[in-house]
This record gives C-alpha cells, structure tokens and sequence, in this order.
C-alpha cells in the first residue's frame, strides 16, 4: 500500500492510461469471443 500512497495524481493518470492502452484492444476479443 505504501508504493500507492507515494504515487502523485499524475502518475496515477499515467499507469491508468497505459493500462486503458493496452486493455482496450482486448475488449472487442472478450466481448466478441
């Protein structure tokens, strides 16, 4: 928990838009599949 704490909001907003990147083009697969 303490590596979450230390996290900035901005680097909150970064880990969260690269796991949106990588997820997204799965979605249609499992959505689909």
């Amino acid at each position: 928990m303490s590596m979450f704490r230390k996290m900035n909001g901005m680097e909150a907003a970064v880990v969260g838009g690269v796991l949106l990147m990588t997820l997204a083009p799965l979605v249609p697969y499992a959505l689909l599949g």
